[in-house]
């Protein structure tokens, strides 16, 4: 398993490290532990200088129009062989979810949830994804208890 964090923006360099153990940790327990994956964090400043090329992509042309929380590319975007192993790309925007008061740990799990097929468009399909959200994060806090 090659679970990469790469910050866009120096000041979320600090953060990779933490990162990296808390995407492990739900990687393991979703048993997905032989998939790679990447997270790129980034902010406001990558924001403005690549927002056009965000909006250009299917999951781009919905976003708020001063950034996202999470963006989640499956591994079925993904041409050739690395692809079977490869669960996918996630983007965390850490300024717009510190503006909005969410939780990072929260969006990351959000994003790799996304990556294994969870969605939220249907009523069901979001029932089932925000129980495993809450089943996850249990689990998380129990283990920083410990």
């Amino acid at each position: 398993m090659q679970i990469r964090i790469i910050p866009l923006e120096k000041k979320f360099a600090r953060q990779c490290h933490q990162m990296t153990r808390v995407a492990r940790f739900f990687i393991r327990v979703l048993y997905y532990a032989k998939s790679d994956f990447e997270v790129y964090l980034l902010g406001d400043r990558f924001w403005k200088r690549h927002r056009e090329e965000f909006k250009r992509t299917k999951r781009g042309r919905h976003m708020a129009r001063d950034g996202f929380n999470v963006l989640s590319y499956p591994h079925s975007l993904f041409p050739g062989p690395y692809r079977k192993k490869m669960l996918g790309i996630v983007y965390l925007d850490l300024d717009y979810i510190e503006r909005r008061g969410e939780d990072a740990v929260f969006m990351l799990l959000h994003g790799i949830l996304h990556l294994l097929g969870y969605g939220h468009v249907r009523k069901n399909d979001r029932i089932r994804m925000e129980r495993q959200e809450r089943r996850l994060l249990e689990m998380f806090a129990k283990r920083r208890r410990v």
